[in-house]
């Protein structure tokens, strides 16, 4: 076969005679190119909206550009540097759950023009630039496809990155259609504009404390779940600071009377460290730079730090020292559930002194 000329369409490669499928574009000597797409929110309610509003040219998305086994994406960072990244294919479980890939095509870069145009677009996509209206990946992921040579991204991925009022100027409409066609769901689908409404501006995190200092309160282990959690709500530009002068009854609760000496010296600071929500990323803060923090195995040596759902937070006297005090962050857990295992808690053990 001879070399392809012309652009390629969903599905297919379009020649100058013929339509050939995209799996033989490798005979033509190029890379298979394809968009993954995400929920912004591993939320039963935000799939919801975004199955019914895609097709009208609404929802929330994550994208990420697949080729050569990566797929290459744009985030926020606190801190200096660049906000582009890469991740195992369809696997970025932190912004949200995997939807769709759609294949636009193949690119003729190689791997290593490809790795230039990544090191290019680092310089110039700063994390720090990141703005959720402006300036988010489904930006990022329309220039990089442009680089490729492949098909843009349809727009009902890109309808809300391209105006802050797409939503809800949509929302009418949909909400007419919904009532014509399946009002039975007119309530989840309300619920489900709630939750995109809530993820724009504020996210629950619950840390669950999974380690204690030697000679402090009685271990996470033997407490009830709502006893040994922290719940807070985060909002952009709001961040909160996690310590006994913040949240005393849970640190009272998990430390009692008996502060590590580590963990005295980490409070001279006022809190331990602070989270900060810029969608679709959740970071840690240090207080200092000198304060001994790690994520998981490593230690958290610059300011910020993006943290995972399940990524485990320990806290130090200083680096290489014992690790002190240890929390698992959830996402997926409310405060408002919390609070209901603590009002059932109460009753129950009301119920048990009663009966005694």
């Amino acid at each position: 076969m001879g070399q392809l000329q012309g652009r390629c369409i969903h599905g297919f490669a379009e020649t100058d005679s013929e339509l050939v499928r995209v799996d033989n574009l490798i005979d033509y000597g190029m890379e298979q190119v394809r968009l993954n797409v995400y929920d912004v929110a591993v939320d039963a309610r935000v799939e919801l909206v975004n199955g019914l509003f895609g097709p009208a040219g609404a929802g929330v998305y994550h994208a990420g550009v697949e080729v050569y086994g990566h797929e290459w994406s744009f985030g926020c960072r606190m801190d200096v540097g660049s906000g582009v990244f890469s991740c195992e294919p369809r696997l970025n479980d932190n912004v949200g759950k995997f939807r769709e890939e759609i294949l636009l095509g193949g690119t003729k870069l190689s791997q290593a023009e490809v790795l230039d145009c990544i090191a290019a677009l680092e310089q110039d996509w700063l994390g720090e630039d990141y703005d959720l209206m402006s300036r988010n990946c489904c930006h990022f992921c329309s220039h990089l496809l442009l680089l490729l040579g492949a098909r843009p991204m349809p727009r009902w991925i890109t309808s809300l990155a391209g105006t802050g009022e797409a939503l809800r100027s949509s929302a009418q409409a949909v909400q007419k259609a919904a009532l014509t066609s399946a009002p039975c769901l007119m309530g989840g689908v309300q619920a489900g504009l709630e939750a995109v409404q809530s993820l724009l501006t504020a996210v629950d995190v619950v840390l669950e404390c999974v380690r204690t200092p030697a000679g402090g309160a009685a271990g996470p282990a033997s407490m009830q779940r709502w006893e040994r959690c922290i719940a807070v709500r985060v909002a952009p530009g709001r961040p909160q600071r996690i310590g006994p002068n913040y949240q005393p009854e849970a640190f009272e609760r998990l430390l009692g009377e008996n502060t590590s000496e580590p963990l005295e010296a980490m409070l001279k600071h006022g809190y331990f460290f602070q989270l900060e929500w810029e969608p679709p990323c959740l970071f840690l803060r240090k207080p200092a730079s000198d304060c001994a923090l790690m994520v998981g195995d490593s230690w958290v040596r610059q300011p910020t730090y993006v943290l995972l759902n399940s990524s485990e937070i320990s806290l130090s006297g200083s680096q290489g020292g014992e690790v002190q005090l240890s929390f698992k962050v959830d996402k997926n857990t409310s405060a408002l559930g919390l609070k209901m295992d603590r009002t059932l808690s109460s009753l129950h053990s009301a119920r048990a002194s009663s009966d005694a």
